[in-house]
């Protein structure tokens, strides 16, 4: 579904700037719940990395994947617009809680018929950082909005995952 979406080598005229929605979330978060300076430069690695602008998804949570005997369906598209397909990538894995290096190379040769070369796996673990990045902003502003305890959830989550990422960085 996915391949397929990238595969069209389309632009919609809507850029979904991953670095311009992180700082439009934190722009709004007054009382953060986790302190995320420790991981901001993560948004420098993000600027540096050469970007394949297509239309992309952006939002791959399980509650937009549905699938029947016939097909499968990607529904929500709040947050589609042109961007780089390796987000995508990041966000199905990150979203679905894929952490297993085996069961991630058996979705990176489903997606690119072998597995990332090494500048592919530096791009994804860039990203992956960032996701949980982004997320957990995104959800420590929603959680300071609306007061629900997904939100605190969502965002203890990305936190706890973020520190992983950025732990396994330094090692």
């Amino acid at each position: 579904l996915m391949r397929r979406l990238h595969a069209l080598n389309k632009t919609s005229g809507f850029s979904f700037d991953p670095i311009a929605r992180f700082r439009q979330y934190a722009s709004h978060v007054k009382k953060p719940l986790y302190d995320l300076q420790f991981a901001i430069s993560v948004l420098d690695e993000m600027e540096r990395l050469p970007r394949h602008l297509t239309l992309c998804h952006n939002d791959w949570v399980p509650g937009n994947i549905g699938f029947s005997d016939k097909r499968d369906y990607l529904i929500d598209y709040e947050y589609a617009g042109d961007n780089d397909p390796l987000f995508d990538v990041m966000s199905f894995l990150t979203e679905n809680n894929i952490e297993d290096g085996e069961d991630r190379n058996r979705f990176y040769l489903e997606y690119f018929g072998k597995l990332p070369d090494q500048a592919a796996q530096k791009a994804l673990f860039i990203y992956e950082k960032f996701h949980n990045l982004l997320w957990c902003t995104w959800a420590m502003m929603m959680a300071e909005s609306r007061g629900d305890a997904i939100y605190h959830q969502i965002a203890k989550d990305k936190y706890e995952a973020l520190v992983m990422n950025v732990n396994t960085s330094k090692t």
